[in-house]
């Protein structure tokens, strides 16, 4: 169901989302260089037996979604993914403006942009049949707010006033904002999924938590099994209430080895599976349906700041016109058809993004005179990258050719997610000089915020910046949209300028789908879940 957004709904907030061109909630607020999954996952269940239904979708993901899903915290690419299967939000913003409605079915704003009043769905059931309602809404709120290690929790937070959750009526809830926020709609949808106040009532921690094993939902599927490093399956929620799912069983199959992936698409083990450009000419075009979709997704190179000698801006400078991203890019998406060359730490399509910025090219010259200016003698690096990745593999050592070529000696340094992030990028005590990573943050400019402002949740560089803390503070509340760009082009120039971070390229994301699987435009493809709606997935007979 889908509705424009009533008048009512404060025009700068329409004027957002209009401006942008963007897909339906298209993009997450938590970057893919932290999708990490917990150190401490709840003990596995065994697998169910092979469904005996043809009813089937098998994706290949080269992740692990783990058994410890929890709406509230999820934040990786497949626990995401697997989160948007069994649970539902209260609505998405699509690229035309208009709200598509899921849990709710109508939202108002009040004409000062501070109350926005969502009326929602009734007769929804929880997959264990208790019925849904407000107070379920106001829970999940309430939890988003005031649990530090929830997935936005940072988002609703306003300089020491945070967002109001009130319960009307049992199916009307108000959201109040302490000042108007020009992107308010956008920080109530993005990755924010209803969870069961019946379940979680009581609780303190999320995270980890035994109940994430067995997640209860309204989406329209219902976990089934999970085997470590194997599979999730979920079986489809036959009182959906957006209509019983076409296919009866839906498998997220782990294949971390990409060409071991490549092969079961192939044979037929497997029913879609995310591909490189590369591998699209091996695949037979009569066999699959190659579907390239835009997740406004920036790839990047971080220095860490802390680390010896990476508080020198004239170093950090040198490192990077050292770098050629024309070959990193040419190395792994072959073409500008699949990925381009970004400028700043925001994507094409987010508001007021610009390439008004003076970007690093390759400049040999350059860096050698930066690193003369810094000072530094024998200069050596580590750069640090998840392991088994293809793409951060190839570019790595490209990036270290590139740096040896300029006389900075760099050791390539593969790392499994929970040692780079857990271990290292979160807490601040990396033993590495660069990573590499990616992330996928909305489109509003403001989400970008916990990655480089000085007390963010996702500062991995650990930089601190009075003016970046100044500009995303003042983008924040300021409601005039031509003073509002002026900010975000102003604070764009000053972070390339800073030389902490480096943006190599905005990809996207290919899928290939068997042809037996149907509904995929009525699905849609989004980023970080794949598909918005897979209960419009069917099987072609």
């Amino acid at each position: 169901m889908k509705k424009k957004l009533s008048m009512i709904i404060s025009v700068f907030a329409m004027m957002m989302f209009l401006a942008t061109g963007c897909g339906s909630k298209d993009a997450g607020t938590t970057p893919d260089a932290a999708q990490a999954p917990s150190t401490e996952p709840a003990a596995s269940t065994e697998p169910a037996a092979a469904p005996e239904s043809k009813e089937l979708f098998v994706m290949g993901i080269d992740g692990d979604p783990t058994n410890n899903i929890n709406a509230t915290t999820a934040s990786g690419r497949y626990d995401l993914m697997a989160t948007k299967a069994m649970f539902s939000p209260l609505f998405v913003i699509n690229a035309d403006g208009s709200l598509e409605y899921f849990l709710a079915t109508d939202l108002q704003a009040s004409e000062d942009g501070l109350t926005y009043t969502a009326k929602l769905r009734e007769g929804v059931k929880w997959h264990d049949g208790e019925p849904f309602t407000a107070d379920d809404v106001v829970f999940t709120y309430n939890t988003i707010v005031n649990l530090p290690t929830a997935n936005g929790h940072d988002v609703f937070q306003f300089d020491g006033n945070p967002l109001v959750v009130e319960k009307v009526d049992d199916y009307t809830v108000k959201f109040v904002f302490p000042h108007a926020i020009p992107y308010a709609v956008e920080l109530l949808s993005q990755e924010k999924f209803i969870v069961p106040e019946h379940i979680w009532a009581g609780e303190t921690e999320f995270k980890v938590n035994a109940k994430n094993a067995n997640p209860i939902g309204t989406g329209p599927y219902k976990f089934s099994s999970y085997s470590e490093g194997d599979n999730l399956t979920l079986v489809k929620n036959e009182d959906y209430f957006l209509g019983e799912p076409q296919i009866d069983t839906v498998v997220f199959k782990i294949v971390m080895d990409s060409n071991a992936a490549l092969i079961a698409l192939q044979n037929g083990e497997l029913d879609a599976l995310s591909i490189l450009p590369i591998d699209v000419e091996k695949i037979d075009a009569s066999k699959f349906t190659i579907e390239p979709y835009t997740e406004n997704r920036i790839g990047y190179m971080s220095a860490v700041v802390y680390r010896e000698n990476m508080d020198n801006k004239d170093f950090r400078k040198a490192i990077l016109y050292a770098i050629n991203k024309e070959d990193l890019i040419a190395s792994v998406y072959v073409s500008e058809e699949y990925a381009r060359n970004p400028h700043s730490f925001l994507p094409e399509n987010a508001t007021f993004s610009t390439e008004d910025v003076e970007p690093y090219g390759y400049n040999l010259e350059k860096s050698a005179e930066y690193l003369a200016k810094s000072g530094i003698k024998n200069p050596k690096v580590r750069l640090a990258y998840i392991a088994n990745n293809q793409v951060y593999e190839t570019q790595g050592l490209l990036i270290q050719a590139n740096l040896n070529a300029a006389g900075i000696e760099c050791e390539l340094v593969p790392l499994d997610a929970g040692a780079m992030f857990n271990n290292g990028l979160y807490p601040k005590t990396a033993d590495f000089d660069l990573f590499m990573g990616g992330y996928i943050m909305g489109i509003d400019p403001d989400n970008y915020a916990t990655l480089f402002v000085s007390d963010g949740e996702a500062n991995f560089s650990g930089t601190v910046n009075e003016a970046i803390d100044k500009g995303f503070s003042e983008g924040k509340t300021e409601l005039d949209v031509a003073k509002r760009e002026a900010i975000y082009v102003e604070l764009q120039k000053t972070l390339i300028d800073e030389a902490f971070f480096l943006p190599l390229t905005e990809n996207k994301r290919i899928i290939a789908v068997s042809n037996r699987i149907g509904g995929i435009e009525e699905a849609k493809l989004v980023p970080i879940f794949t598909f918005e709606d897979m209960s419009k997935l069917f099987e072609v007979k």
